[in-house]
């Protein structure tokens, strides 16, 4: 059976290498961040893209107030994934690698979707710590109830359902920052802004992987939008507070 699903699906197959392989890409240690850079110049339309995205989606905003959170430091958090997508949202079809996922699960296909660039191992993840961190109480305030964890067709077909809108990816933003506070409840930070290199590091390069990890990380520069890695590269970590920074006014 497993061999007549591989003949099967064996160019889709390919599509899922082609993004495993440029993930482990842009895992690769470039560097160190250093001075500040230009980064609406570096980006060029893509980055405008996804400021003038962000512009038309305020609404939002009232989203994450409601939650307590800061709309600058929300999308700061995905602003880079943002960059990214508008760099490559044309190049890799992902349709039939959804249709993977909802048929055999994660192990099968993985893979990046939505202009916050979000897996479906990255939210099954997120569901499971939301249920497990947040009280009933919590999750009432927020108006999101537990989720089924179950692994089946339907279960997963709700998601990547959940995954390829815009409200299910924000809401899914706000689930991220809620349980990062739960999970590093016990870290400080001498500013909002170290907060935010920490969180966006985070989101980018596994909020499970430990604070000292995370510390380390948002120094290194294994940013970039090519979709074969390309130098120089960047720190997301520092792009995350570029827009940060330049939020109350855009």
């Amino acid at each position: 059976m497993w061999w007549s699903i591989r003949g099967r699906y064996r160019r889709r197959a390919a599509a899922g290498l082609l993004v495993l392989f440029t993930v482990l890409l842009q895992a690769w240690p470039f560097g160190q961040s250093s001075e500040a850079q230009d980064y609406a110049k570096i980006f060029g339309r893509n980055y405008r893209q996804a400021l003038d995205f962000i512009q038309r989606n305020r609404r939002f905003d009232e989203t994450f107030r409601a939650c307590d959170i800061d709309p600058g430091f929300a999308w700061a958090i995905v602003f880079p994934e943002m960059i990214r997508w508008s760099a490559l949202s044309d190049v890799i079809e992902t349709s039939n690698l959804k249709a993977l996922y909802v048929q055999f699960g994660k192990g099968y296909s993985d893979f990046s979707v939505g202009r916050f660039q979000m897996k479906p191992s990255f939210v099954e993840t997120l569901e499971s710590d939301f249920n497990r961190l947040l009280e009933r109480s919590e999750k009432d305030k927020i108006g999101v109830a537990a989720f089924d964890m179950a692994d089946t067709i339907e279960n997963r077909r709700a998601r990547v359902a959940r995954l390829i809108g815009l409200d299910g990816q924000v809401r899914y933003l706000l689930l991220f920052i809620l349980v990062m506070e739960k999970i590093y409840v016990r870290e400080t930070w001498p500013s909002v802004e170290d907060k935010l290199r920490f969180f966006a590091t985070a989101y980018n390069a596994g909020y499970r992987r430990g604070a000292a990890v995370l510390r380390k990380e948002s120094t290194l520069l294994r940013f970039h939008t090519g979709i074969i890695f390309s130098k120089p590269a960047y720190s997301y970590a520092d792009i995350a507070l570029d827009l940060f920074r330049k939020f109350p006014s855009i």
